[in-house]
């Protein structure tokens, strides 16, 4: 089995800056999303929760796996939850 990775970050290799992505960039996004729901994959997303709630909502086409040292309110569209104490 493969796993594939996409990480994105600044030139500073920053994640974030006042709570949301510290760029805007359609070509980039488009590229996550044509990889993320690629067909006939089984294709995941892994984000921290930070991240999940800039974005409000589950990702469709895509299992939705947030990274938490915090309880999530997941209203039943998480399909899996990872704390830093359960790991991974």
């Amino acid at each position: 089995m493969q796993i594939w990775f996409i990480l994105a970050h600044s030139y500073s290799q920053g994640i974030s800056k006042s709570g949301k992505i510290p760029w805007d960039c359609k070509k980039d996004i488009s590229f996550m999303k044509s990889i993320t729901t690629a067909p006939g994959l089984k294709n995941g997303l892994l984000i921290g929760r930070k991240t999940f709630e800039s974005i409000g909502r589950t990702l469709p086409n895509r299992e939705n796996i947030i990274v938490s040292s915090q309880q999530l309110d997941s209203s039943g569209n998480i399909k899996e939850e990872a704390t830093e104490n359960r790991g991974l």
